[in-house]
């Protein structure tokens, strides 16, 4: 790619840096240094890209700075490329945006917002293309491929049951997916083999808590077939009910109802408890690392989960 030769160019010694940095100076851009990307993560492409465009007038004149070295420039088409390519990209931005930063992101949002992904990627960019360029739908093609590879592999028991317990999608959110075939057999599949895990331990006057890999396993048995006419009415007038509203938070919805659907609101209550990604477990082993150094290693697990406590406290202003 030519803004990679570019990039690598400028950033190669401290004379080409110091005449973009004069540039940015009398183009009022903040002074930055150019991003290379790492090609194995996309997110790094788009701040590569972000940043070029951020540096577009300042790298046009430094030709007019500096006319001993050949610059490879970028052409106009490659500009327009990459402006298309950073409209792209921030699809996905927004995305992870929301899943790694707001707290109200649910296991259950990944369905739908994954289904509204594909659908806009394959109405806006792989059935226009004699619209675009064929840059834009290569990089497009590439991405819907990818995430119909991952979509299936997310699409675990766990995942199925987290968003059929979702008030506001249940098995709606499966109707029309273009990604999986038998999608939404699977989600009832899974979904079905949970609650009957779940009537057996209430039964049995035990509350579980947490899902365990059998709880989660399909098993190829008859819908409901232990269950009393009770117990699986609990499933099916909770999946004949009408949708929760958009706005409707999913475990306040599930403590309103553990009344009317004990069962269904335990299994909530671990399902939808579970993580959309890895940034908390990340941030709990940094925060780990921050706290107890390596010269602390030898101390216990009760004094590290004391110790965190406090911590926490502390930033909240509790203590």
């Amino acid at each position: 790619m030519n803004a990679r030769k570019l990039i690598a160019f400028i950033n190669q010694n401290d004379h080409r840096r110091d005449v973009l940095s004069r540039c940015q100076r009398i183009c009022s851009i903040d002074r930055n240094v150019l991003k290379q990307d790492m090609k194995a993560r996309w997110n790094t492409t788009y701040s590569m890209i972000e940043c070029l465009i951020k540096n577009e007038e300042a790298i046009q004149m430094l030709p007019a700075i500096d006319d001993t070295l050949e610059w490879p420039l970028l052409s106009v088409n490659d500009w327009n490329h990459l402006k298309d390519l950073d409209k792209f990209l921030s699809l996905f931005k927004e995305l992870s945006l929301y899943f790694s930063t707001t707290a109200e992101a649910r296991m259950s949002d990944l369905c739908l917002d994954f289904e509204f992904l594909l659908a806009d990627i394959r109405l806006e960019y792989l059935e226009k293309k004699d619209e675009i360029s064929d840059v834009l739908w290569y990089a497009a093609n590439a991405a819907y491929s990818k995430l119909t590879k991952y979509y299936t592999k997310i699409n675990t028991n766990s995942f199925c049951i987290a968003t059929v317990l979702d008030p506001r999608f249940k098995l709606g959110a499966y109707g029309n997916s273009q990604a999986v075939v038998g999608l939404k057999a699977t989600a009832e599949l899974a979904i079905n083999e949970a609650y009957r895990k779940y009537s057996s331990v209430a039964g049995n006057n035990i509350t579980p808590t947490t899902p365990t890999p059998s709880m989660t396993q399909p098993r190829k048995k008859k819908k409901f077939s232990h269950l009393s006419a009770g117990q699986a009415d609990e499933l099916s007038k909770y999946l004949q009910d009408p949708f929760a509203s958009s706005t409707c938070d999913p475990l306040e919805y599930w403590r309103v109802n553990k009344e009317e659907f004990p069962i269904l609101a335990a299994m909530a209550r671990d399902y939808l408890a579970l993580q959309p990604t890895f940034k908390d477990v990340q941030g709990y082993f940094t925060t780990g690392r921050l706290t107890f150094p390596y010269y602390g290693q030898s101390l216990n697990a009760s004094t590290i989960r004391n110790q965190m406590l406090v911590n926490f406290g502390n930033n909240l202003g509790v203590f």
